[in-house]
Order: C-alpha cells, then structure tokens, then sequence
C-alpha cells in the first residue's frame, strides 16, 4: 500500500533549459507544479497536443479548425504589477501609450484604411486613461475577462499588437501555429530583452515610460 501511494506522488518539475522542447516531455500527469521558463514559439511543435488538450477540458476551444477573423486591429496593453510593483516597474514598465499609437497609424497607412480598435488590458481603465492621453479617439476597451476567453477573442483579429507579456506571446505564438497570422511584438522591457525570436512575429523597439510619469501613479 505505501508502495503504492509512493507511486501516486505528485512531482514538482523545474524546467531549466530555455525553450528546449526536451523538458517539456518530462511532464506527466503526476505533475503538480511547473516552474521555469517556456518559449511561446515551442506552441508549434506541440500545437495537435494542445489540440486535445482543450476539446477535452472546459476551457475555450481557442484551436478551432477555421476562423472567423475580425477585421480589426487588437491591442494588448498590459499594465497591473508592471507599473505598480516596485520590482516590475524597474525591470520591466509600461510601454509608450505614443508607440502603440504610431505602430498603429504606421499600419493604417499600409493597408490604406482607417481600421478600428480594440484594447484589451489587465487594467481597461488605466489603458484608456494613458490611450486617450496619447491621442487615440474612438477606441474600444474590451472588460477584463477570464484570461482564456480574451486569449481566444484575441487570436480572431487580423492585426494583433502586444506588450512585452507572456499572454501577449503565447496569443502571437497560436495566431501563427495555427492560423498563419502574423503578429507585432516588442522585442523589450525596460531591462530585459528578448533573445530567442518567435516565428510570425515583426518586433519592435519598445519605448518604456520613465519612472516619474504618472502611469505609475495613477490608483488602481
């Protein structure tokens, strides 16, 4: 019987190699907790399995077979500990609400149209605030949703720009697995960098707001 329970414990993995698709086999159903770095781009190497994993669980299907597209651009804003937290906002911070503004235009001038947005944030008020303030006239704030309904809304859209976020990273990563779509990114925070590139993916220097801007103070 001990034996038995012993079989039965759960395993707690730390994944210690980057973006090495190796250690990613080494998780089981025992496994309980998961700690360490995952590369959003390794969504294409196991994209059938994700598949299965979702029809068969109450989550969104975000991997449905066809897509009905939005013909509108989607922006992720994220904000919440990045300008509140004191750690996060040194390390990391809040991009230029002026930057997203400019990615924007430059794309309108592209596709020789004005398109419509939709911004979807951890914090819709804070975003129209600092949105607005830069000069964005009628755009919509999507209400915060469960993370996985905004994930799969978010994948709809022709356009999709994000912020330097792992929810930004991995809706850029099943956009182009699954559906050939390509994303903008920004390639940094304030202190970190991204080194290993996602396919699908134009990158962007990020501006980041200076520590005295009242992004950072604005209450919650």
């Amino acid at each position: 019987m001990i034996r038995y329970l012993r079989n039965l414990r759960a395993e707690h993995i730390s994944l210690t190699s980057f973006g090495d698709l190796r250690s990613l086999k080494r998780i089981s159903p025992r496994t309980l907790t998961i700690n360490g770095n995952y590369w959003p781009g390794l969504i294409k190497n196991v994209i059938n399995e994700l598949e299965n994993l979702f029809k068969d669980s109450l989550l969104p299907h975000i991997f449905r077979e066809e897509l009905t597209l939005i013909e509108d651009v989607c922006i992720h804003y994220r904000l919440g500990d990045m300008r509140t937290d004191k750690g996060s906002k040194i390390t990391h911070g809040v991009i230029d609400p002026k930057q997203l503004l400019k990615i924007y235009s430059d794309l309108c001038v592209r596709e020789g149209r004005n398109l419509n947005v939709v911004v979807f944030s951890d914090e819709p008020r804070i975003a129209r605030i600092l949105l607005e303030d830069a000069g964005a006239e009628n755009w919509s704030f999507q209400e915060k949703n469960e993370i996985w309904k905004d994930v799969d809304h978010m994948i709809s859209f022709r356009y999709f720009i994000g912020s330097y976020s792992t929810v930004s990273f991995v809706v850029a990563a099943i956009r182009y697995a699954k559906y050939e779509l390509e994303s903008v990114l920004p390639r940094n925070s304030r202190k970190n960098r991204i080194s290993r590139l996602q396919p699908g993916c134009r990158y962007f220097r990020a501006k980041i707001l200076k520590i005295e801007h009242y992004a950072y103070s604005i209450e919650s």
